[in-house]
């Protein structure tokens, strides 16, 4: 896993093939480095803004994981940080899907009514509001979502 997902133990994963799936890769710490007609640039900002690295990364594959989507095709890790969260939400269904996302409130630090927004993330996902009972999550891609001090 470390070798893969280096980002729980301080160091950065990285996809090759292709730029690799930016959804997925962010379920395990990796995101494509710059190279040829990849460009992860608008991914990078989008995790500076947030702080990914002042956060605590809480992967799908925990036993008692703060987010889940209640599905095997579609798989959230998060980001928290200082009452601040980042879920990163990876597909694997190829048509689109509809999640209802159940969180633990008490242990992302977040209170009740929480507010949640889609970022904008350039050539990948428009910014809008989310309504957590309700996430559209598009075919074989993903979603990111921002909780709290948005």
């Amino acid at each position: 896993m470390t070798e893969v997902a280096g980002l729980p133990f301080g160091v950065m994963g990285e996809m090759l093939q292709d730029g690799g799936h930016p959804y997925r890769g962010l379920l395990y710490g990796m995101t494509a480095r710059k190279y040829g007609d990849v460009d992860p640039r608008p991914v990078w900002a989008m995790m500076n803004d947030y702080g990914i690295a002042q956060s605590q990364m809480l992967g799908y594959w925990l036993d008692d994981a703060p987010v889940q989507s209640g599905r095997d095709d579609v798989l959230a890790t998060t980001y928290a940080r200082d009452g601040r969260v980042l879920i990163a939400l990876g597909s694997w269904s190829d048509v689109d899907e509809v999640v209802n996302l159940t969180l633990d409130l008490q242990a992302l630090g977040l209170p009740q009514g929480v507010t949640a927004r889609a970022p904008e993330v350039v050539g990948l996902q428009a910014a809008g509001d989310v309504d957590l009972s309700a996430v559209r999550v598009p075919a074989d891609q993903g979603l990111w979502i921002l909780l709290g001090g948005v």
